[in-house]
């Protein structure tokens, strides 16, 4: 019997940071937006649960980013806007 297994990448937007600051990357003002990048496990081709998950801050124009901490994104996502 074969058993096809792997993992898949996946990214999703969680929203804006809520402040506008000027990105380091490509010098433009804009607001920063929290992304979740996760991993899931597959079987045969069916993703079944995560396995990584990371959260990074990142510029919507350039997709320059840089890493968070997990409540570090909670915290930002639940600031009044």
């Amino acid at each position: 019997m074969i058993f096809i297994w792997g993992s898949k990448g996946y990214t999703e937007d969680l929203g804006s940071s809520g402040e506008s600051c000027i990105c380091q990357n490509c010098n433009n003002r804009v607001d920063l937006h929290i992304i979740n990048a996760y991993t899931k496990f597959t079987f045969f081709f069916i993703p079944l649960f995560r396995i990584e998950s990371k959260y990074y801050l990142a510029c919507p124009i350039c997709s320059h980013g840089w890493a968070l901490k997990r409540a570090e994104a909670k915290k930002l996502l639940q600031a009044p806007q």
